[in-house]
């Protein structure tokens, strides 16, 4: 468990969960990519590049509905999760 309350060099990088606009596949194969607003993300469907027709297995494409599900409910629950975040990489220096 980390705390960031000591002054540090360190550059930490946090989004709440508001933040979250959406999702973006690159294909595998061709590398095109594809952005999805977080209520256009084709659930009950696999991911599936529009230009070569490859798609993600079945196990990785039921993890990503997972995810949406998750990040759509955790958006949905408003000021109960305003403390919560998420940290992601910074861009290095």
């Amino acid at each position: 468990m980390r705390y960031d309350n000591a002054m540090t060099s360190e550059s930490r990088h946090f989004i709440d969960m508001k933040e979250i606009l959406g999702i973006q596949y690159e294909c595998p194969e061709c590398h095109a990519r594809i952005s999805y607003a977080m209520d256009t993300v084709p659930l009950h469907q696999p991911f599936r590049c529009k230009g070569c027709g490859v798609g993600i297995d079945n196990s990785d494409s039921g993890c990503m509905e997972n995810l949406v599900r998750t990040i759509k409910h955790l958006q949905s629950r408003g000021e109960a999760i305003k403390y919560f975040r998420l940290e992601i990489a910074g861009e290095s220096a």
